[in-house]
């Protein structure tokens, strides 16, 4: 183990150390050796293996006839990485940068244009491809939008928004205790879009005092259940992006009185979606239909204490702890129920589940590489001021 973090030390030091790149602060493209970096005002993707020579992917020039001018905050890559959002101008909510101004650009022709005119600048927030590349989605103002890429068309997906109705993203509580923030998941044929709508209507107001950003003080009123009370009405829809019908999913129990941390797509009609109680010392991973909402329970997890359902040592925000292997047959689940963070490869059906990784520690699950079998987590053996891969 040692050897392995010499190794990584020199590697940081000959091949990061003698650049202006910090390998700490990387912009790394979806499953790649590849980063980028705006530099000289072009976008540059650089090879981890070669960082003498960088490809210009968006030159200065392409951005300015576009009328981008200022500094790329984070690109947003399509499946097929031609297509890609540029994110900038952002502005704070709750505790990040998640509403901002967004960009598309297709890389082939170099042409761009920016996403949801009419809007109030910075103000749109979690802008996605579908994975056809042919729409974008996003959220503002507590609402879900589509937009058509070739006619620009905008198509408004949910229609209740308000300070108090919120889709596609978070109230307090969802942010700060479950890390939750982005709020809808594009299905993969691109048909449909499932997201959370959080019901804070019946939730009174905690009134925080801001004391730094004027010479007087002034109450920020902010939706907070307080012990005894119950959360935010929750539950998950999905929307058809063509007909705009939506099929409300048929997760048990009270809305009011569980919570729903995490939802995905397990294939293009089927969502997988974790429940936890209020206590959150019970998990139930669920399957539903999409077009019908019907739900099956396929997986449970029971603790004396709390069930944690950060796959990440640091809970990472909106991570699924599950990742589909073995043709969809079986999927991989991280958890800490036998004491340590461990990852389990579980039966599709739920029936079976096998402990993988069986050191006495904690392994938090970085990547799974399906053709080498192999799983990459990070630990700290016996010092925990020391982590290794």
């Amino acid at each position: 183990m040692k050897k392995i973090l010499i190794l990584l030390f020199l590697l940081n030091q000959t091949i990061f150390g003698q650049s202006n790149f910090n390998i700490n602060n990387l912009n790394w493209l979806p499953k790649s050796h590849t980063f980028w970096v705006q530099e000289q005002g072009n976008l540059t993707q650089y090879d981890a293996s070669n960082l003498a020579e960088g490809k210009v992917f968006l030159s200065s020039q392409q951005l300015a006839s576009a009328g981008f001018t200022t500094p790329v905050e984070n690109i947003i890559w399509g499946e097929n990485q031609s297509k890609i959002l540029l994110y900038t101008n952002s502005a704070r909510v709750w505790r990040a940068n998640t509403k901002g101004d967004y960009w598309f650009f297709d890389l082939k022709t170099g042409l761009g244009k920016p996403i949801g005119k009419g809007f109030a600048p910075s103000t749109l927030m979690f802008a996605k491809l579908s994975p056809n590349g042919q729409m974008v989605a996003y959220v503002q103002n507590h609402n879900i939008y589509t937009e058509n890429l070739s006619t620009g068309k905008i198509t408004k997906i949910t229609k209740d928004g308000t300070d108090r109705i919120i889709n596609g993203t978070f109230d307090w509580v969802y942010e700060e205790e479950l890390k939750c923030r982005d709020g809808y998941r594009w299905s993969p044929d691109s048909k449909k879009i499932a997201y959370w709508r959080v019901d804070a209507t019946k939730t009174r107001n905690h009134l925080m005092i801001n004391n730094t950003d004027s010479l007087y003080s002034f109450n920020v009123p902010v939706e907070y259940p307080k012990a005894g009370f119950k959360p935010s009405f929750v539950k998950i829809g999905v929307t058809d992006v063509a007909s705009l019908k939506t099929v409300w999913q048929k997760i048990p129990g009270e809305a009011d009185n569980n919570y729903i941390p995490r939802m995905g797509w397990n294939n293009a009609n089927e969502l997988k979606i974790i429940q936890l109680n209020r206590l959150q010392n019970q998990l139930n991973l669920y399957y539903t239909k999409a077009t019908t909402g019907e739900a099956t329970k396929i997986f449970e997890e029971k603790s004396d204490t709390w069930v944690d359902i950060y796959e990440t040592e640091n809970g990472g925000y909106d991570e699924f702890p599950f990742e589909i292997i073995e043709n969809g047959n079986a999927f991989l689940w991280h958890s800490d129920i036998d004491g340590w963070m461990h990852t389990y490869k579980v039966s599709k059906d739920g029936k079976s589940k096998e402990l993988l990784t069986t050191e006495p520690f904690d392994q938090y699950f970085q990547a799974y590489n399906e053709a080498t079998n192999t799983i990459y987590s990070l630990a700290s053996p016996t010092d925990a001021t020391q982590r290794y891969l």
